[in-house]
């Protein structure tokens, strides 16, 4: 039985990369297709066959592909996957386009009905990150989004099963494609994030991830400053600066860590923040990994990867409703032990065992 792999782009990390490395840690045969690969970043698939599209040969594609939406959907169908039986493709945006022969099985580990066409259009044609190409971006936007949303609907019709990363996610495949889906949550490194006892909790809050403004980390700096709480804000992205403005003597916005610094302060943190509504949100699972308790936005994966054993979920993104709860959690007590345990449920290992048996039972 011959597999291939497909995914949208190649070219930094992140909860997609995670998945498809999981994947190809199953199917270590299989090639990996995608739009466009950047070898330096992502080293780990350096001794894996990936097979890129037509948009690898065009100048500074692994730093502009972001803004080839409309070039995307031609160049994945054009990928030839005729001699393959099986294809599972880990997409969030137009991987899942490829075309397959009519016995080829499609599976689409779907992170998200492709955001900048549906649920995120307005968001994202506010705050485009394309530099001196935003007039362009915003100009052209508009008159192509139509067509686009037209192409994403039918290529997710040829997808034969999809997989959602989350129950909040199959909600949205359901809404926007009309289609079903089985949710298998993504895999997160319990091997690496892990609770040591001996590693006393401190006085501060944790929170790391890209600075960009959906992640609503203005709202985190507010509510720490008004709580009167120390927090830490680790990552990089355009929010940094206007961040750094934001924060008062409690909290530090530290800008770029490596892993072992991230680990560490997740390990010592008495708790860890997050005001995003995710799709799934690895970030706080690792954190729960680490042994931390988490307060986050209760709307969106959180919703289902946190309990009142592990953390609480704040039922409104604002400020106020944030300093409240920051107020409870600052009472409460938590068994870092449990908060682990429940991590654990996860894993990469859990991920990949939940992937053979449904790829299993399509194809017998």
């Amino acid at each position: 039985m011959k597999i291939a792999l497909v995914n949208d782009w190649l070219t930094s990390h992140g909860g997609e990369l995670n998945v498809l490395l999981a994947l190809a840690d199953i199917y270590r045969d299989a090639p990996i297709y995608t739009s466009v690969y950047d070898r330096d970043k992502v080293p780990e698939l350096a001794k894996r066959e990936v097979i890129t599209t037509s948009l690898q040969n065009l100048p500074f594609a692994t730093k502009m592909h972001k803004m080839m939406p409309m070039l995307r959907p031609r160049a994945f169908e054009d990928l030839d996957l005729s001699s393959y039986d099986v294809v599972i493709s880990s997409s969030h945006a137009e991987a899942k386009g490829v075309i397959t022969k009519p016995e080829t099985v499609h599976i689409c580990y779907c992170h998200t009905p492709t955001r900048y066409y549906w649920s995120d259009y307005h968001e994202y044609k506010k705050r485009m990150e394309f530099g001196i190409l935003n007039p362009l971006a915003r100009f052209m936007m508009p008159r192509a989004i139509h067509k686009l949303r037209q192409w994403d609907y039918l290529a997710a019709q040829r997808v034969d099963h999809f997989i959602a990363n989350s129950n909040y996610v199959a909600e949205r495949i359901k809404k926007y494609y009309r289609r079903n889906a089985i949710v298998i949550y993504p895999p997160v490194d319990t091997e690496k994030h892990v609770y040591d006892p001996k590693i006393k909790k401190e006085d501060f809050y944790f929170t790391i991830s890209r600075l960009i403004p959906y992640k609503r980390f203005d709202i985190l700096v507010e509510a720490a400053n008004k709580a009167k709480v120390k927090l830490k804000i680790a990552g990089l992205g355009p929010e940094l600066k206007r961040l750094q403005k934001l924060a008062g003597p409690t909290v530090e916005v530290m800008g770029y860590i490596n892993d072992h610094d991230k680990i560490d302060l997740m390990q010592r943190a008495k708790g860890f923040l997050f005001a995003a509504e995710e799709d799934f949100g690895i970030v706080p699972v690792e954190a729960m990994a680490c042994g931390t308790p988490v307060l986050a936005y209760g709307k969106g994966g959180l919703a289902e990867s946190v309990t009142s054993e592990t953390g609480i979920l704040v039922a409104e993104q604002d400020v106020n409703s944030f300093v409240r709860e920051i107020e409870q959690m600052e009472s409460r007590t938590f068994n870092y032990a449990t908060v682990r345990k429940h991590a654990e449920k996860f894993s990469k290992k859990r991920f990949q065992e939940e992937i053979i048996e449904f790829v299993t039972s399509i194809i017998t």
